[in-house]
């Protein structure tokens, strides 16, 4: 890029609009990481359970009732705990889309409002555009009309002045330039007298 061409500085929309993209990339990464959390979760509480359904199927020599009561009690507890701890994760995530949805419903208000102001922009400009020629064109309606219905009234002298200067035109490039060079002298002569 060469000196002399500069880039146009960013308007403040524009940088409020960028903002509002890297938030909303942010969130988005922030909201891809705790569904990979709440699926990790998931995972190892199926793991735990797994785990504990082998375990009570390996205590058959105990007695059914110790069994069951040590197999409900630790059962309750893992799945408090999951249950717990699903609740947290998806809590997390509701807030973390609901952050989301903001930021959305932000952005679409702002390009929203810039469509309109770029739609006022235009119309206005259509408008000014269209005052502009109207008028010239009323105007050169108007001089048009005027100058082609106004007629000159002069003066006998006048008008039999205007005669000859017509008739001088018509005959001035039929003459020789020795000739011309003699009017050109004698017209001279005639307004050096009337000073």
């Amino acid at each position: 890029m060469s000196s002399s061409t500069k880039a146009p500085a960013p308007s403040p929309a524009s940088d409020k609009l960028q903002s509002i993209l890297y938030q909303y990339i942010q969130l988005y990464e922030s909201w891809s990481e705790d569904q990979q959390a709440f699926v990790t979760q998931a995972e190892k509480l199926e793991a735990v359970l797994n785990r504990l359904s082998s375990a009570a199927k390996t205590m058959g020599e105990f007695k059914p009732q110790v069994i069951g009561q040590a197999v409900e009690a630790s059962l309750q507890g893992a799945l408090h705990r999951a249950v717990q701890a699903a609740v947290n994760a998806a809590g997390d995530l509701t807030d973390r889309t609901g952050r989301l949805n903001t930021t959305l419903s932000q952005t679409e208000s702002i390009l929203e409002r810039y469509a309109a102001m770029w739609s006022d922009w235009r119309h206005w400009i259509t408008i000014g555009l269209t005052a502009v020629v109207s008028g010239v064109v009323v105007g050169l309606l108007a001089v048009r009309l005027t100058i082609s219905t106004v007629s000159v009234s002069l003066a006998a002298p006048d008008a039999d002045a205007l005669q000859r200067g017509k008739t001088f035109a018509l005959v001035w490039p039929l003459l020789s330039p020795a000739e011309r060079k003699h009017y050109e002298q004698l017209a001279k002569k005639v307004d050096a007298q009337k000073s």
